[in-house]
């Protein structure tokens, strides 16, 4: 029964529709590009895909510290200052990075099925984020010879409540309609552009909590983000 339902599914489209295939479809343009995969049902033509972005960032932070010794000479009422030496050197390093998995699914709908097909599309992107990171300091102590005093080292990863903090605040989906238009210059390739709006929406909310044997608190905030902007695409089509 299953596989009759499943043969259904994929061949009635097909007879219905006699223009039916299925065909790929690989875009590059502003601010991001990818790639789908759909099914031509007549007019109607639905597609999905899933894009992977990856984002990496590296800080290095280095300081030193100087200092010099020095007395009051009470006859004349002067300080003396003797020489400088270096006391410290501080350095902090932090790497991270994020991985967006980005699955997308949409509609087109051809308007025209003449030489220049002109559609309609619309489609809806989630993003699903993998964050982490290390930090590293360290401080080097020294005497007035140069000599190391003292070493003090510590690494800290992102804790499980930081990822979560900055997923929420990388969890967008994302909106985007469009229009565009496609010429086929082969039996199964065709090449297109097209020219849209992408609105990003945001919701985070974080809380938290301390205490001690005195007082205690909480604290929750709630923000939203709403981004536009247009975009264009260069698309190539292959259809099977």
């Amino acid at each position: 029964m299953k596989r009759t339902c499943l043969i259904a599914i994929v061949f009635i489209p097909v007879l219905l529709f006699p223009k039916s295939g299925l065909w790929f479809s690989f875009k590059t343009g502003f601010p991001i590009a990818g790639s789908s995969v759909g099914i031509k049902l007549g007019p109607l033509a639905p597609y999905g895909g899933l894009d992977i972005v990856y984002i990496g960032a590296s800080m290095d932070y280095n300081s030193t510290s100087w200092e010099r010794d020095y007395d009051y000479d009470w006859q004349t009422g002067t300080y003396i200052y003797g020489d400088w030496y270096k006391s410290s050197e501080r350095s902090n390093t932090f790497e991270g990075h994020a991985t967006l998995y980005m699955p997308h699914g949409g509609l087109r709908f051809y308007l025209a099925q003449q030489t220049l097909k002109l559609y309609l599309k619309g489609d809806l992107t989630l993003v699903f984020p993998s964050v982490d990171g290390t930090g590293n300091y360290e401080s080097i102590y020294y005497d007035q010879d140069g000599n190391i005093e003292d070493i003090y080292r510590d690494e800290n990863k992102l804790t499980d409540k930081e990822k979560k903090d900055i997923n929420d605040a990388l969890n967008y989906f994302i909106i985007s309609p469009g229009i565009g238009l496609e010429y086929p210059f082969s039996e199964h390739f065709s090449i297109g552009g097209e020219f849209g709006f992408r609105l990003l929406h945001n919701t985070m909310d974080t809380s938290d909590k301390s205490e001690d044997d005195y007082w205690k608190d909480s604290w929750q905030t709630k923000m939203s983000t709403t981004l536009g902007v247009s975009y264009t695409l260069i698309t190539l089509n292959y259809i099977l």
